[in-house]
């Protein structure tokens, strides 16, 4: 915060609140006054909430001699809501993007929720967290005895299968004629789920003749309800070359007929007949082939979502009308963005559109246009904020949610890697349609963008997140291909990754849902690999081990406006699992290595264990707490902890 005034008023923070004020915040010297122009520091302080859970709000006066400059300016307890007024009675949490409009601002408020213990013998706050734990592990996916097919992406069911569709209609690649897509099946431990699969989509010389095709990026979703795949495809039967979606039968993966209704016709839903692609004369992208004409699968509350690519719409399909049989979808089953958006066709390796969902919202790039797209995944009317279709600052490639340093989601982002015009940018938009392509910094945005590798960027598709975490490949298939991982709660390379990225022959990468530190990646080749996102090493996280990891830096509440302080003392760790064990025992360490003392400390029967004598010194701000089971199956462990700690009185800091 700049000052241009010599000292600041007293009565700066609202009732029950202290303000501390810092003229030299740079120095060590002590000054009770400033030049006009240099910066200092505001610290509202809130006291110590009483035991249990509150709703608290912070509020910090910007006297009218100071103004502040940006976001970077306030700082508050992670995860809280920032807010802004220029009166004191309007507030907004959309932040100023202009000198001016940060000049007018004259009070800032954090509000959270605080889970309190009340206060230690020093008047310091007691406050707790649960969190789940992820899980690292070593070794590598074995797919060597039963890897198949040109697949693109991975998808999971919930009883330790893992399935991929392979893309552009297989090894037949352009060839329609040659067409041999199928969708394939293998346990987590590598072998195939047996001789009913692969599962061929295709059928050009037995009856029924009929063509599911798929595209580049082709993926399926696991529906957990009724056990079923659905992928979205362009379906040619009886000469009609239909845009939706089509449906197997996976909950026994022994069936040998895995048509949904028993046949391909009664499996495949059409989202509307004015979205069927002529046989000739279509155009929907640079491999000139009809599997071109989807892009993309977002689903939200059984609701799938497409690109009809040679129409401009998109296509919803509801898989729980017609008494599950699926259907088009209430609020319609094609959503015509008009005159302004009639194709969105891919260019020449780039561009090719996509769909993402966040928070019942379903968002699409405009292919090779400079346009986007978001609407409501019940009602398909608009988002809030949004005219579709709006414009954006270059052409997507990818799709994905922008994490905060608190590991929320603070928006929904379209992207290209790459340099020059037509080349890489970042641009990202919060839940009421306000561009906050500013709040990534532009350290994430340089070194994003400049991962690229010539023509590879357009085979992969959407950036997965986990909690402050993205990860992302340069979707080189041909052998040189690297993955990275940025975290945003450290504004640089996630902890044991670096700007090298790991090697990686890949098209997309995939979260595994029952592990958020296990990344799986599919390719040309046909293999599936995992990766430990812990580690940053090639692993086989994919059966892992009965360990159970916590990071404090993602999982611990921070209530200081210091890094350095935030964290003042640690109470204890209690731990939770409906996983059966023998025994488990705490590891925690610092930087990687354990901590003297800290080493396969035994769990007691009340799976607490008192952290009262672990120090600061030794644990610093961002230990990690590591539970080893014993006796535990070698399969995926639910493990939850709440932890206590001590930390400073809730502060809302500006400088």
């Amino acid at each position: 915060m700049l000052a241009s005034n010599i000292e600041v008023p007293p009565a700066s923070a609202l009732d029950n609140m202290t303000l501390v004020v810092d003229y030299t915040p740079d120095s060590s010297t002590v000054a009770t006054s400033v030049i006009p122009g240099n910066k200092i520091d505001l610290t509202a302080t809130a006291p110590v909430a009483v035991a249990g859970t509150t709703q608290q709000e912070i509020v910090q006066d910007i006297g009218s001699q100071l103004r502040l400059s940006s976001t970077a300016d306030i700082i508050a307890p992670a995860g809280w809501v920032i807010s802004y007024s220029t009166d004191g009675t309007t507030w907004t949490t959309t932040a100023p993007t202009t000198p001016t409009g940060w000049n007018a601002v004259t009070k800032v408020k954090a509000a959270g929720v605080l889970v309190s213990q009340g206060a230690d013998n020093s008047g310091r706050q007691i406050a707790s967290t649960d969190a789940n734990a992820g899980q690292p592990s070593t070794g590598q996916f074995p797919t060597t005895t039963g890897a198949t097919g040109d697949g693109w992406n991975v998808f999971f069911d919930d009883a330790g299968h893992i399935f991929n569709v392979w893309h552009h209609n297989g090894s037949g690649g352009a060839n329609v004629s040659n067409s041999n897509q199928a969708i394939d099946c293998h346990l987590r431990t590598g072998e195939s789920c047996g001789p009913s699969w692969p599962f061929k989509i295709v059928s050009l010389s037995t009856a029924p003749i009929f063509n599911m095709h798929t595209s580049e990026q082709s993926g399926g979703w696991f529906d957990t309800v009724d056990n079923e795949i659905w992928f979205p495809t362009i379906y040619t039967s009886n000469g009609v070359n239909q845009v939706g979606f089509g449906c197997i039968k996976a909950g026994d993966v022994s069936l040998v007929n895995k048509w949904c209704g028993g046949t391909p016709d009664s499996s495949f839903i059409s989202g509307g007949a004015a979205a069927n692609v002529p046989s000739t004369g279509y155009s929907c992208g640079q491999s000139g082939q009809i599997y071109d004409c989807t892009g993309g699968l977002a689903q939200y509350n059984g609701r799938l979502f497409t690109w009809a690519v040679n129409t401009g719409d998109i296509v919803c399909v509801d898989i729980r009308e017609n008494g599950g049989a699926g259907g088009p979808c209430s609020t319609g089953g094609l959503v015509d963005f008009g005159a302004n958006l009639t194709n969105v066709r891919s260019g020449n390796y780039r561009w090719r559109p996509t769909v993402g969902e966040w928070d019942g919202r379903i968002y699409g790039s405009g292919g090779q246009n400079l346009k986007a797209v978001c609407i409501d995944a019940m009602t398909g009317a608009a988002c809030t904020g949004w005219a579709n279709p709006k414009a954006i600052s270059k052409a997507a490639v990818h799709f994905s949610k922008l994490p905060t340093a608190q590991g929320g989601v603070a928006g929904a982002c379209f992207s290209a890697l790459g340099p020059g015009a037509n080349g890489g940018f970042f641009q990202c938009f919060d839940s009421s349609g306000t561009d906050i392509s500013s709040s990534a910094t532009s350290n994430f945005t340089t070194k994003y963008i400049a991962t690229y590798v010539a023509t590879y960027d357009a085979y992969s598709q959407n950036w997965e997140t986990n909690g402050s975490r993205m990860y992302w490949g340069d979707a080189n298939w041909q052998g040189m291909g690297k993955i990275y991982c940025w975290d945003f709660a450290l504004d640089t390379w996630c902890r044991n990754w670096t700007a090298s990225g790991i090697p990686d022959t890949n098209y997309q990468l995939t979260i595994d849902p029952t592990n958020p530190y296990c990344i799986w990646s599919n390719s040309n080749d046909g293999i599936i690999q995992t990766y430990d996102a812990y580690t940053g090493a090639a692993g086989n996280c994919a059966v892992p081990p009965p360990t159970a990891v916590f990071e404090a830096g993602v999982v611990v509440p921070r209530m200081a406006c210091s890094s350095v302080d935030a964290i003042q003392g640690w109470r204890s760790f209690v731990l939770s699992t409906t996983s059966s064990y023998t025994s488990a025992t705490l590891t925690v360490k610092n930087g990687g290595v354990a901590i003297t003392g800290w080493t396969n400390i035994s769990f007691p029967v009340d799976n607490t264990v008192d952290l009262a004598t672990l120090t600061i010194a030794e644990s610093g701000q961002n230990p990690t707490f590591t539970v080893n089971f014993t006796g535990a199956p070698r399969t995926v462990m639910s493990a939850r902890v709440s932890l206590q700690l001590v930390a400073p009185h809730n502060y809302v800091c500006a400088h």
